[in-house]
């Protein structure tokens, strides 16, 4: 199927995909799903530069324009989304920074595959500041394959096999306040465990926070 066209006021994961893509030609949206101000000038700014005609909407041409060449318009925007994923070795690439603070191998998958794929905008855009303001921030999970998520008893649906889930911990840092600093930084979904001792963060678009121990669903982690 072919991108919808989107505009201001469009909600969801195609939106967070055009965003995606707009930070990947160099400028520094949030990628929450929404598409508000930022993302309605962002489009704006990319069509004028481009020469295309400046409205503001992501129609087929502008798509067609932020699309990598061997991007398929018949996937749907989760898998294009997957297409963007950096794929790395870890024999080869474990060393490699992917940001000021973290490397490669720090998201292997535990059951010890050589391939890693890493959402590294994430990364970038929102795991680093979170180690620029604690320190040593350890990743207890990043990448799994589909046979090791399914080993450890984790959700088919997990996020950790798209490569965008990561959980967290940081020695002499409280859960609440790796919570409360992700909420500020405005990662989407939080949820936090405090019986295993780490904090799961993900990249969807809708916000979804959860002290998971105690099945509580809550609005902030500020209060």
């Amino acid at each position: 199927m072919s991108n919808p066209t989107l505009k201001k006021g469009s909600k969801g994961d195609s939106v967070r995909y055009l965003q995606t893509l707009l930070n990947i030609k160099g400028f520094n949206l949030s990628c929450d799903g929404i598409f508000g101000n930022s993302t309605e000038s962002a489009i704006r700014t990319w069509q004028k530069n481009i020469g295309l005609k400046v409205d503001g909407i992501a129609g087929a041409i502008t798509w067609d324009s932020l699309l990598p060449p061997s991007s398929d318009s018949n996937k749907n925007p989760l898998e294009q989304f997957d297409g963007l994923i950096t794929t790395f070795s870890l024999r080869q690439d474990g060393e490699k920074n992917i940001s000021k603070d973290f490397k490669v191998k720090e998201f292997r998958s535990k059951c010890g595959a050589n391939e890693i794929k890493i959402d590294t905008i994430f990364i970038k855009n929102k795991l680093q500041k979170i180690r620029d303001k604690f320190g040593k921030t350890i990743i207890n999970s990043g990448y799994r394959t589909k046979s090791h998520n399914t080993q450890i008893g984790g959700s088919p649906n997990s996020r950790h096999m798209i490569s965008d889930a990561f959980d967290i911990s940081i020695p002499n840092v409280k859960l609440i306040d790796i919570a409360k600093y992700a909420e500020e930084i405005d990662i989407k979904c939080i949820i936090v465990y405090n019986k295993s001792n780490f904090v799961h963060l993900d990249n969807r678009p809708t916000k979804y926070f959860f002290y998971n121990d105690e099945k509580k669903q809550v609005q902030t982690f500020k209060s």
